[in-house]
């Protein structure tokens, strides 16, 4: 098995499905609410089944010894930031390289494309996203490219154009948000055949609508799901128990109407 193989395993179990919880937002919004103490949420909800985490370099060392041993999740490397510009753009770098990845023991990059933006920032990201996955590639590094846009709601067809240009690249996974017709998430799996993974967003609905939104992806050929604040971002006695329900959907096929009522 090779190094890419290898690590892919280590978030894609025997059923190659995954449930990431993402913790690194603060890289590009600060000190984002929910998540001010980001070891204390980590360590809420690991207390439910999570397959990966993503973080920063320097939330790694924070939360490290969290994350050790035989059975721990996986870990993602947010490997890049923005910043919001008062004419509505966005400033954009990568600052993390697979060689780092490596050191720091990480299983995947993962990396933002944030597509309605003008056409010399979208050349930007296109160029130091293109950089980062042919450096990941000689260090068997898989990239996840997240095509999405930083205002909603999203165009399907500027999502469709990020998408297919996030696979151009060489990206080995994505992220995605559920498009307006959720039929055109079914056609992104079938085309290009690479573990896509639906985004919670910025909003929080309802734990009975992230669980049916969660439902509509996997039926739609979702191999899992990436949900920060739609999880932390919650009444303390919420949370855990929305990703257990997740993490039951994404691995044992139980569907919402199945399962007890809170």
């Amino acid at each position: 098995m090779r190094g890419k193989s290898w690590r892919l395993s280590r978030i894609f179990g025997p059923d190659h499905r995954a449930v990431i919880l993402p913790i690194d937002h603060g890289l590009a919004l600060g000190d984002v609410p929910g998540l001010e103490d980001p070891r204390a949420v980590l360590w809420e909800f690991l207390a439910g089944p999570v397959d990966g985490v993503l973080l920063s370099i320097g939330l790694d060392g924070i939360v490290s010894d969290l994350l050790s041993g035989r059975t721990a999740p996986s870990r993602l490397m947010t490997a890049d930031t923005f910043f919001d510009r008062e004419d509505g753009t966005i400033a954009y770098e990568v600052l993390a390289s697979p060689e780092d990845a490596v050191r720091w023991g990480f299983d995947a990059i993962k990396v933002i494309m944030l597509w309605d933006q003008p056409a010399d920032i979208r050349m930007h990201m296109t160029q130091e996203i293109s950089r980062l996955i042919k450096l990941a590639s000689t260090w068997e590094i898989p990239v996840m490219v997240e095509p999405t846009t930083r205002r909603a709601p999203s165009s399907d067809s500027m999502l469709s154009d990020a998408v297919r240009i996030a696979v151009e690249l060489g990206a080995d996974v994505l992220k995605v948000p559920v498009p307006q017709e959720s039929q055109l998430l079914g056609e992104w799996v079938r085309r290009y055949a690479l573990p896509v993974l639906v985004l919670g967003g910025g909003t929080i609905p309802s734990f009975e609508a992230t669980l049916t939104q969660a439902e509509l992806a996997l039926n739609m050929g979702a191999s899992g799901l990436v949900m920060g604040r739609a999880v932390w971002h919650r009444p303390r006695d919420e949370g855990p128990r929305l990703l257990q329900r997740l993490w039951s959907l994404v691995h044992g096929g139980v569907t919402p109407a199945s399962m007890e009522k809170n």
